[in-house]
Order: C-alpha cells, then sequence, then structure tokens
C-alpha cells in the first residue's frame, strides 16, 4: 500500500480571532515541477471529534512556477479535553485515528 498524502495536527492561534485553534494540514506525497497545486479539503468538528474529507487536486489562482507537494490547511476550534476521533475520508478509503486534548493543548 503506497500513502498518497500526509495529514498533521497542531495546535496554534487563529489569524483572525487570535483563539486557540487546531491547524489541519494535509500535504501529498507526492512532489510537482510545475504548479503549486492545493487540496481539496473539508474540515468539520463532530460530536466524537473531527471529520476530515480530502479532496481531488485543484489549480492554483495564480499560474506562478513552484515546485513541492501539493497542501492544504484548515483551523478549527480545539475540542474539549479527552480522547477524539480524527476521521480521514479519501474517495472510498476511510481511516480513524485518536488524539488526546490535555488542559486545552493537544
Amino acid at each position: 500500500m503506497t500513502h498518497e498524502y500526509v495529514l498533521s495536527l497542531e495546535q496554534t492561534t487563529d489569524p483572525d480571532s487570535g483563539a486557540p485553534c487546531l491547524r489541519v494540514h494535509v500535504r501529498t506525497v507526492r512532489e510537482f515541477a510545475s504548479f503549486g497545486y492545493g487540496i481539496g479539503l473539508s474540515v468539520a468538528r463532530t460530536s466524537a471529534g473531527l471529520s476530515v474529507e480530502i479532496g481531488g487536486l485543484e489549480l492554483p489562482r495564480m499560474t506562478m512556477q513552484q515546485s513541492g507537494p501539493a497542501v492544504a490547511t484548515a483551523n478549527v476550534a480545539v475540542p474539549s479535553d479527552g480522547t477524539h476521533t480524527l476521521t480521514v475520508r479519501r474517495k472510498d478509503a476511510s481511516a480513524e485515528f485518536s488524539f488526546l486534548i490535555e488542559n486545552g493543548r493537544l
């Protein structure tokens, strides 16, 4: 089985509100030589934790020469303390992971 994407969670601060949040960052394993592609990404809070839907590649808004992986990020509010489920979906496949919030921190 080969992996197409790498997903990471990090605690950060929302640039607009200054509130603590979790940043969901997704990048492709594959590097692209021509354009800085994006990834369609939908992140939602659920009663169990977070649901992440990874879509297809998106063309850049500006066609600037840029190499590297396709990337997408989304910020969500930090869930309450406890163990939460991270559900990741891509086409017909899905996977579940757990993450822990303790004292409001990842």
